[in-house]
């Protein structure tokens, strides 16, 4: 998470629209209750069908975070 702190001082002070995707290794839920996401005013997207299939239970880790106004625009995300 402290990678994620230091990404997004620098997406808040772009002044423009953003999004950051990738296998975060954690669940989006994990992600989505952070203070990143939240202080970033941005938004969670996921596939609603796992992107990870180890020996046990199949989880999904790749997620894409989004700013603000930008998530209203996107319909779906597919894995």
């Amino acid at each position: 998470m402290e990678i994620l702190s230091s990404l997004g001082l620098c997406l808040s002070t772009a002044g423009k629209p953003w999004v950051l995707g990738g296998d975060f290794n954690m669940e989006p839920s994990d992600i989505g209750g952070s203070r990143f996401v939240s202080e970033l005013r941005a938004a969670m997207v996921d596939p609603k069908a796992p992107t990870h299939f180890p020996a046990g239970p199949p989880s999904t880790f790749d997620s894409f975070v989004v700013s603000g106004g930008l998530s209203k625009a996107i319909d779906r995300i597919e894995a």
